[in-house]
């Protein structure tokens, strides 16, 4: 089992998701506690040019994910509507 962190501006960002998203983000991000890589169940895509980023889409918005499998930890790093600048970094 993983363990799911947010970074703070991650956990700010969830705050200003509509409610009928949050609930879809938090229910993805509880599910990353079991399957860091869950390709069968969310729209699931690795970011280009980045090794353990991964992003899910949730409707409109995008859940930006890194995995660091040695320590069994999952950091999200961005919760947001979907735009051209989303996956930079």
């Amino acid at each position: 089992m993983f363990q799911v962190e947010f970074k703070k501006s991650a956990k700010k960002e969830i705050d200003e998701c509509p409610l009928e998203y949050r609930a879809k983000v938090i229910e993805a991000c509880k599910f990353l506690r079991d399957e860091p890589y869950p390709f069968r169940f969310y729209d699931v895509r690795k970011v280009a040019g980045r090794e353990h980023i991964y992003g899910i889409r949730i409707g409109r918005y995008r859940l930006i994910y890194e995995v660091f499998k040695e320590e069994k930890l999952i950091l999200i790093l961005k919760i947001q509507i979907k735009s051209e600048t989303i996956y930079k970094f």
